[in-house]
């Protein structure tokens, strides 16, 4: 079978700045340009003998904009660690600096650059191995860890709501009031990166935990974390000495309901009032 060639093909507003960033930064060639072809200009960029290139296109009279999030990503794999720096060096000696990864995923063991346009290049130090699928781990709360338990929580949240007063209290204070009433956060982990979460907070009748603040990074979610996490958190109860498992959730989470009740939970019959405004679905897992 012939292996076939990608082309990657985008719009912009600079084509010269472009040309700047993927030439002299990355060091992709030109293979070839175009003037008003149809009404574009164009630029393709590539290595002659790899099975991809990139195509830009500009429109005269036609605004195109910038990239819609800071999660668009062109990833390459350089397992070389001198090829890796030398590919790190030549975008800095080019002017472009190194910018934080929207997914802290890619800052472990790579660079992250943003081109004119605003999309982002990573240099990810490693190889890429399509058949190894990389073990979770899961841990506790750990000095520190704040940060990234409210990020998680915040990026979902204010995705769909908007953060209250409660969600305030238990991310940027979660020690005080998660974990020294007894209860616990867990994470879950990638490769040394923390890319999921969820609570459990000491409930008031001594034998019950709400399960809360579950949150999985979108770079991660296909894997199974959240019925990871879930499966560690009932089981946590059990170790605890609880009995029961109680969650607030709303219905327009549909992938999160369905969750729940593959763990086992079911809605509760009679609702009790909520600190959260959002809160329109309540259910519970009673262990034997």
């Amino acid at each position: 079978m012939t292996t076939p060639i990608l082309r990657v093909a985008r719009p912009t507003d600079n084509l010269p700045a472009l040309r700047r960033f993927y030439c002299d930064g990355l060091g992709l060639q030109q293979l070839s340009s175009f003037t008003a072809h149809n009404g574009f200009d164009g630029l393709m960029l590539g290595h002659p003998h790899a099975p991809y290139h990139l195509e830009f296109t500009h429109q005269p009279g036609h605004v195109v904009g910038r990239a819609p999030t800071p999660d668009n990503l062109l990833v390459f794999y350089l397992p070389d660690a001198a090829e890796w720096q030398a590919a790190v060096q030549r975008m800095e000696a080019a002017g472009f600096a190194p910018v934080p990864s929207y997914n802290p995923y890619w800052d472990a063991h790579g660079r992250t650059f943003e081109d004119p346009d605003g999309y982002r290049v990573v240099l990810q130090r490693a190889a890429w191995k399509p058949n190894e699928v990389s073990p979770v781990a899961l841990r506790d709360f750990r000095p520190g860890d704040q940060p990234v338990f409210r990020q998680l929580n915040e990026e979902w949240i204010s995705h769909y709501f908007t953060l209250e007063p409660t969600d305030l209290k238990a991310l940027d204070h979660p020690e005080e009031y998660i974990l020294e009433p007894g209860g616990c956060i867990l994470f879950a982990e990638l490769d040394g990166v923390i890319v999921g979460t969820c609570a459990l907070i000491n409930m008031a009748d001594g034998h019950s935990y709400e399960l809360a603040k579950m949150a999985v990074s979108p770079a991660a979610q296909g894997r199974q974390i959240g019925y990871l996490l879930g499966q560690a958190a009932v089981q946590r109860v059990r170790e605890l000495g609880g009995n029961r498992v109680y969650l607030e959730s709303n219905s327009k989470l549909a992938p999160a309901l369905a969750l729940y009740r593959k763990l086992g939970f079911q809605d509760l019959a009679a609702p009790n009032p909520s600190p959260y405004a959002r809160a329109d679905v309540q259910m519970e897992l009673k262990l034997n």
